[in-house]
């Protein structure tokens, strides 16, 4: 039977309803954490005998054995980039200015003043993530009239 799959459970409410309907195994056994069916309830736990009956293949196989694509499941899942589905799982592919953590199913913002802390010269560098643009010429207490420089889609040059 298909019903509704939900991408999270917030105090005990679940939240984040997927846009189309699927069964109890293509949205418990994509990921634990969600809720399914109305009204909703949560997925089993992995440890439970109701999830290893579920899941018998592991975590993104359906009950027939069919691979879950968890990209087209929620398409929420990659922000800062896009969704790459794998057997059994997904990847996430960076967007420019962002790169993979550990697991590979999150894009965290890199912080290119940390990386490179010459990237604004003598000026103050701030991260940001998004495009940036630099502000208008202005001088400086010498006098000096300096320009701001973009650096990167996530870092500026501010001259203070």
């Amino acid at each position: 039977m298909r019903s509704t799959c939900y991408g999270a459970i917030k105090k005990g409410t679940c939240a984040r309803p997927f846009p189309s309907a699927v069964k109890k195994s293509e949205c418990c056994c994509a990921n634990p954490d969600h809720g399914f069916g109305e009204p909703c309830q949560p997925c089993p736990a992995k440890n439970a005998a109701e999830f290893q009956a579920l899941c018998s293949s592991g975590i993104g196989i359906t009950a027939d054995g069919r691979d879950i694509n968890e990209c087209a499941l929620n398409s929420e899942i990659c922000p800062n980039g896009i969704c790459e589905n794998l057997h059994g799982s997904y990847c996430c592919i960076c967007n420019l200015g962002y790169e993979s953590d550990t697991t590979g199913k999150n894009c965290v913002d890199v912080d290119e003043c940390a990386v490179n802390r010459l990237l604004c010269d003598n000026g103050l560098c701030r991260n940001t993530p998004e495009v940036t643009h630099a502000p208008a010429p202005r001088a400086t207490s010498s006098g000096q009239k300096q320009t701001p420089v973009k650096i990167s889609m996530s870092a500026h040059l501010i001259h203070v």
